[in-house]
């Protein structure tokens, strides 16, 4: 029995991103493949886009699936409506965030962690945001009310920058 691997074209072979996780039955086919049908690291690496170190650890079983989460991590799964409800108080600013926080429960927590959590959070608060200052058109009547429009653009003019600011009034 084989399983057919789609194999990696050159573009897909320099791809950045980040770490895949391999889930229990890719491993179990990594494991089947290199066991039974003698396919070697390097090729099950190239097939699979991951690291040789990856395919080392799943073939010795050291793979780690869940990994142990930090005090911090801790911390934050623990209070999440709360720091959202924080979040949004400081109306999406971390650093008064993160000392609320420290003076609130008395535990200090890293900025970048702090914003990485909130980026959830942050998305929210920025779609909320644009709907709430969204410009809206409406017409009137022809001498009912006066329409301007502005802009402003940078010119070289004599070697100079010089700011241009246009007004147009229909």
């Amino acid at each position: 029995m084989s399983v057919e691997v789609e194999p990696k074209t050159s573009n897909d072979l320099f791809e950045r991103g980040p770490k895949k996780v391999l889930d229990e039955s890719t491993r179990a086919v990594i494991k089947r493949l290199h066991e039974k049908e003698g396919k070697g690291i390097r090729e099950l690496a190239r097939d699979f886009s991951v690291s040789r170190n990856t395919i080392k650890r799943c073939l010795n079983g050291s793979y780690v699936k869940n990994r142990k989460k930090s005090p911090n991590q801790m911390f934050l799964q623990k209070h999440y409506e709360q720091i959202k409800q924080m979040y949004y108080e400081h109306e999406g600013f971390c650093i008064p965030l993160q000392r609320t926080i420290k003076e609130r429960f008395k535990f200090d927590i890293g900025l970048r962690m702090l914003e990485r959590f909130c980026q959830p959070f942050r998305k929210a608060l920025k779609n909320e945001t644009a709907q709430r200052n969204r410009a809206i058109r409406f017409e009137t009547q022809p001498g009912d009310q006066m329409q301007i429009d502005y802009g402003e653009k940078d010119l070289i003019l004599g070697g100079k920058r010089t700011r241009f600011l246009s007004l147009a009034i229909p």
